[in-house]
């Protein structure tokens, strides 16, 4: 083993804020301002002091209900003190979400930091995300990300990650520069020997005799304390080792990535946390609405694209509002159903918002669109929509009012028969037919007419009930059906 250099600690300031977790929403608002109030103090009096902070969601907060301090932040960010890291809306879960999400993150969140601060961010902040997905690196780089930070993976129960400094390389072969701190993310400076450990592990490990730490009280905010710069600056009077130097997080992962570039190990793989694996079976009602929020947004956002070139006012405010408060409960503690009850009933309230917004665009736009269809003929026009990226078959569904469902067929634009049936539960009829060829992003026109009495099927079917069981049978097959349960019991093919 090669001799270890000189050792340097480079630190960094800052302060880990769970957006919502054992506390509500609004209590973050206050920690978030008593956290960066306190920050901006501190750099007063300390003018080597750095600090950093990712997560646009707490800005636009701070932009919104404290813009003066929002003002003395922005002089802090060009005086290169103040570092803004993560370039996404919230520290979001990476195996939930979908792909869109992920990347909608980066978008809003970098978009926000460039229009306010006029910074583009290029480290992935994510320190207590509970694992990442392998498709997370081609996200990044395509989103403008060279660098990754977590400390997570220190967390594992039963295997250990042994690598703090590596290449991590994703689907398509992205590749990013990846560091797993050696300590957590609220690591104190009143005593800089015990960071030996540190420095031996990193040597050991890497050859690299340069440590980053990120010091400050955390979770439920606070950040660096008057007690940690005193005692790292009177470390820095005695001139021991290690050197102590105030830095940023990119200063940090440009020196590495200046170091030969074998010297680091390729991860090519998720990053899998076992410690928190139970997340994913928890809480499943904000897991599902996750999902339909998402689709929602997709639905929404298609149908807009497509009314426009009718006319339709594309709804950017109003998407963008839905797309920040599903971004913000994709905050991993929240969708990882890791966090109080109260948390879950905020984010209720989120998504009623979100599923309003999208079922008004969606309505709207398919209005507009429908408006431009020739939908003159017998009996009662159907627009079939398909919002999928790809042609498709389908069952449809329609409630019928009005009418006697016996009466009623479905035709083609074309006036082609189309197979349909009528089905009830006593209450509500509804006609169901197989949708075919349904275009991508498009739609088909069909019309339901009156049918004459002699255009019905002729069947062999016979139907037989007893107490327990409904025999369904024909030329060509038997079937038995638990009346109980409504599970098929037997099926029997008569012609093979």
């Amino acid at each position: 083993m090669v001799e270890m250099r000189e050792k340097r600690l480079h630190v960094l300031g800052h302060s880990h804020i769970d957006l919502a977790w054992r506390w509500t929403k609004d209590e973050t608002y206050e920690v978030c301002y008593n956290t960066f109030k306190n920050v901006l103090k501190l750099m007063e009096k300390y003018p080597k002091f750095t600090f950093c902070q990712s997560s646009a969601q707490i800005y636009e907060w701070i932009e919104t209900q404290h813009p003066e301090l929002f003002r003395k932040i922005k002089e802090r960010v060009k005086e290169g003190r103040w570092e803004i890291v993560g370039g996404t809306w919230v520290e979001f879960d990476s195996h939930i979400p979908s792909g869109e999400s992920l990347v909608r993150q980066f978008l809003y969140g970098k978009r926000y930091f460039k229009e306010k601060f006029g910074v583009d961010v290029k480290i992935c902040w994510l320190p207590d995300t509970f694992g990442f997905c392998w498709t997370l690196p081609q996200i990044m780089v395509k989103s403008g990300v060279k660098y990754f930070l977590t400390q997570k993976l220190r967390w594992n129960d039963m295997t250990r990650f042994i690598w703090n400094i590596f290449w991590w390389i994703g689907q398509g072969d992205f590749k990013v520069l990846a560091y797993q701190t050696l300590g957590g993310y609220n690591e104190k400076l009143t005593d800089i020997s015990a960071f030996e450990e540190q420095f031996r592990t990193l040597w050991n490990r890497h050859e690299v005799s340069d440590l980053l730490i990120l010091f400050g009280r955390g979770d439920h905010g606070g950040g660096p304390t008057e007690e940690d710069l005193e005692s790292a600056f009177k470390w820095r009077k005695l001139n021991r080792s290690p050197k102590i130097e105030f830095t940023t997080a990119l200063k940090y992962f440009q020196m590495l990535e200046n170091m030969p570039e074998e010297k680091f190990p390729i991860v090519n793989d998720e990053l899998y946390l076992q410690y928190h694996r139970g997340c994913y079976t928890t809480q499943a009602k904000i897991k599902l609405q996750n999902r339909k929020a998402e689709i929602m947004l997709e639905i929404a956002e298609k149908l807009a694209s497509l009314a426009m070139q009718y006319g339709f006012n594309y709804p950017k405010e109003k998407l963008e509002e839905a797309w920040k408060k599903t971004l913000f409960n994709q905050f991993h503690d929240i969708i990882c159903g890791s966090s109080i009850e109260e948390v879950y009933e905020e984010s209720d309230r989120d998504y009623k918002v979100v599923f309003e917004i999208t079922e008004r665009i969606i309505r709207e736009a398919m209005k507009k669109i429908v408006s431009q269809i020739n939908t003159l003929g017998r009996g009662k026009p159907l627009v079939v929509f398909n919002t999928l990226s790809w042609n498709r078959d389908g069952i449809v569904e329609v409630n019928i009012k009005g009418d006697s469902g016996v009466d009623l067929k479905v035709e083609d634009a074309d006036g082609n028969p189309v197979p349909s049936q009528i089905i009830s539960d006593g209450k509500t009829e509804k006609l169901i037919f197989l949708g075919r060829g349904l275009p991508s992003i498009g739609y088909k026109t069909y019309r339901i007419v009156k049918k004459e009495r002699e255009e019905n099927a002729e069947t062999d079917l016979r139907i037989i009930e007893d107490e327990r069981k409904i025999t369904l049978e024909n030329s060509k097959i038997k079937a038995q059906i638990d009346r109980k349960t409504g599970l098929i019991t037997s099926l029997y093919d008569k012609v093979n």
